[in-house]
């Protein structure tokens, strides 16, 4: 892996990290989403269920570049498209799963530009076609994660070990426009 490509996972790392902490900018902020942005703890200890929930194997559907795919709930709204700015709740695990991560327990959802490239590539494309209201369960590969590389925080400690397959459970919450 070269330095540009180190140096760019490294920023795209800092600024999801400064998302978490401070919050995106007004503009990033869904409109029609504000109740999934302030969800109750009631609803958010509903989400995590569902987003536990049991998929069987033969649910998934798979791409070449090892992605797999199980809608667990189907959306009734609006289908995400390119350019959108998309409101997610999800649960990241490893294969083992060990959860790393979890926006249900921060109580506050990931908005991000879809299509921009702005998450792992797994994740987006996991995504597609998604309707809001959808959950689904995404099995990422480490080459549509983060790779060889893994993730560690400065300290050393590891986050997401070198050549990790991940699993999100992902709830689509809003979808808005830029």
């Amino acid at each position: 892996m070269n330095l540009k490509t180190i140096i760019g996972i490294v920023a795209a790392i800092a600024v999801v990290a400064l998302f978490f902490l401070f919050g995106g900018p007004e503009s990033l902020k869904v409109p029609g989403t504000e109740n999934a942005q302030q969800a109750s703890a009631q609803d958010l200890s509903s989400l995590k269920t569902q987003l536990a929930a049991p998929v069987s194997e033969n649910s998934f559907t798979s791409t070449v570049s090892g992605l797999k795919v199980a809608v667990v709930f189907p959306g009734t709204g609006e289908t995400i498209t390119q350019g959108k700015i998309a409101a997610v709740h999800y649960i990241g695990r490893l294969q083992d799963g060990t959860q790393f991560d979890s926006s249900v327990d921060r109580g506050e959802p990931l908005v991000f530009e879809y299509g921009a490239q702005q998450l792992i590539s797994g994740f987006e494309k996991g995504m597609e076609g998604m309707k809001v209201g959808e959950i689904r369960r995404l099995i990422i590969s480490p080459e549509l994660g983060y790779g060889a590389e893994g993730i560690s925080l400065p300290d050393g400690t590891v986050v997401i070990p070198p050549n990790a397959t991940l699993m999100f459970d992902v709830a689509l919450v809003g979808i808005g426009d830029k």
